[in-house]
């Protein structure tokens, strides 16, 4: 018998892919309730609300709120931010002003290392760039909006927070379906649909979702199971778009059709109206 043993260089990506396989076989986007592997998973499309909702936003053209962060959770990021600038500016006055007029000074007892100056201004750069970057990346509100005869394609409308007070944006990013996604190999997606059979509303922490085009990932912070609105909805569209693609196709041509079946229609009506004018 030949054995093959993977290298510590191919192991990883290995293991990514067997993950993979499992999360793809597991995640449960079926049209019925089935048990795999021990976990019983539900249908995302199997909720009577969700294809309401579905169904009259694609007649309407309206968008699908799928989580949105409590506001009173900002307090925090808020203070930190504020506090932090205050940190940096200080820091600041300290280096390029305060030690430069000590020095100056004739008495050299009172001089100091400006070397301490730099080294307090580098590690207040370093907290100011974190408590910077974090609400700025931190997501306020998603949704998600189906294409329908107006909107050639399905996207996805990010609001995140604005600085120095951490408000919600008012003017959403807009994605295409598929460029933000949650990593199916992570730990807190296998959490979500191993531990908590794919609710996504028990988990609570911070989700990071990739971005097809960009570097920094933005953070979805779940705490509460009612900031997740839609929460077989928000899995779908960060899991699995091209099945939300597929439907959605399906629907502009089936309505599509159904306004070609109706155009005719009217059109042999009035055509049996016109031959039973020449009757009379």
């Amino acid at each position: 018998m030949i054995r093959f043993v993977l290298s510590p260089r191919f192991a990883p990506r290995a293991a990514g892919v067997v993950q993979l396989g499992r999360l793809r076989r597991t995640i449960g986007f079926y049209r019925h309730h089935r048990h795999v592997r021990g976990y019983r998973f539900s249908s995302f499309s199997s909720s009577g609300e969700n294809k309401t909702a579905r169904s009259g936003s694609e007649s309407e053209n309206e968008v699908i709120v799928l989580y949105k962060r409590d506001d009173n959770r900002n307090n925090l990021p808020r203070i930190s931010f504020l506090a932090s600038s205050f940190n940096f500016v200080y820091w600041i006055w300290y280096v390029f002003d305060f030690v430069p007029a000590v020095n100056s000074a004739p008495i050299q007892d009172l001089h100091v290392d400006p070397v301490y100056g730099f080294a307090g201004l580098g590690i207040s750069i370093l907290i100011q760039s974190a408590f910077t970057l974090y609400p700025t990346t931190l997501i306020s509100k998603l949704a998600y909006q189906p294409a329908t005869n107006n909107v050639s394609r399905q996207q996805v409308l990010v609001w995140k927070h604005l600085l120095p007070f951490v408000q919600p944006s008012r003017n959403p990013t807009t994605f295409h379906l598929g460029d933000i996604f949650m990593d199916k190999t992570s730990s807190d997606t296998s959490k979500i649909l191993t531990e908590y059979e794919g609710d996504i509303q028990k988990f609570q922490g911070h989700l990071g979702l990739g971005l097809k085009h960009g570097y920094i990932p933005l953070l979805l912070e779940i705490r509460d199971s009612h900031e997740v609105c839609q929460p077989q909805l928000l899995l779908e569209v960060l899991l699995d778009p091209q099945r939300l693609k597929q439907t959605s196709r399906k629907a502009i041509s089936g309505n599509s059709t159904n306004h070609v079946k109706n155009d005719r229609a009217r059109h042999d009506a009035k055509k049996r109206g016109n031959r039973g004018k020449q009757w009379y």
